[in-house]
């Protein structure tokens, strides 16, 4: 009980805005707790990320983070895109312009 009131401290004292979104407490917990394995005698942290998640930012790589072509290639609009980045924590580390 004892680490879930600490957790929820923290969670409220560092948060930027009024509102906790999940993006928010996924990214505390990660920071906290994150998962380690051994692999091949060493132990590592091993960072889960959804496939979902994957395959948006491989399509915004590809594109250049061009919203509106990943939208259009995954059949969705650039407001459903936006909330999917949010929803996985992905940041918009692009240019929005295609330099092509």
């Amino acid at each position: 009980m004892i680490q879930v009131k600490t957790f929820c401290e923290r969670l409220v004292l560092t948060a930027q805005k009024r509102s906790i979104d999940e993006v928010m407490i996924q990214k505390l917990y990660a920071q906290l707790y994150p998962h380690i394995e051994e692999i091949c005698g060493e132990k590592k942290i091993v960072i889960y990320k959804s496939p979902e998640a994957e395959e948006l930012g491989e399509l915004l790589e590809k594109h250049h983070g061009n919203r509106g072509v990943v939208a259009k290639e995954l059949g969705i609009s650039t407001t459903t895109l936006w909330r999917r980045m949010k929803k996985y924590g992905i940041e918009a580390n692009y240019n929005h312009s295609d330099p092509r």
